[in-house]
């Protein structure tokens, strides 16, 4: 979905959410079937910083691909690296957006990072994702056996 844009473009709603999401207090966010998109993941991930009660985020089918998990990991990668603590995420559905194996990937490292595993991350990293699912998705059936699981 979009909406104008101070241009006179349309923009994806899912841009403008980290002003809209700063003064709620939630803790579970779905947005399933909203067509939010590649761009769409970038702003949500972005957004995670303005709602550091949301502990769980479902975005299944919403076209994200492996663009859209590659921009939502890029997001968290960064928050990892600046070592940002105000996020709280512990539960990401991804599950039926097309993401295969260089999103999936780009997802693993991010995550990764985001435990604390990154090289001069603090001790108080962004996310503790345990909860990771990528059902539904185009991944080998033995990678997506591990879905749901904690991480």
């Amino acid at each position: 979905p979009t909406s104008p844009g101070s241009s006179g473009r349309r923009q994806p709603i899912a841009t403008r959410l980290p002003a809209a999401l700063s003064p709620v207090r939630l803790r579970s966010l779905q947005l399933a079937s909203n067509r939010i998109g590649p761009v769409g993941a970038r702003a949500l991930a972005q957004a995670l910083y303005a709602c550091p009660t949301l502990t769980c985020l479902r975005l299944a089918r919403n076209e994200l691909g492996d663009e859209g998990a590659r921009a939502f990991a890029a997001e968290i990668e960064k928050a990892a690296r600046a070592s940002v603590s105000t996020i709280v995420l512990t539960e990401l559905s991804l599950a039926s957006n097309g993401v295969g194996d260089d999103g999936a990937c780009a997802l693993a490292v991010a995550l990764k990072c985001s435990g604390g595993h990154y090289r001069g991350a603090a001790a108080s990293a962004p996310l503790r994702v345990t909860k990771l699912d990528l059902s539904a998705n185009r991944l080998p059936g033995p990678a997506a056996g591990g879905v749901g699981h904690p991480l």
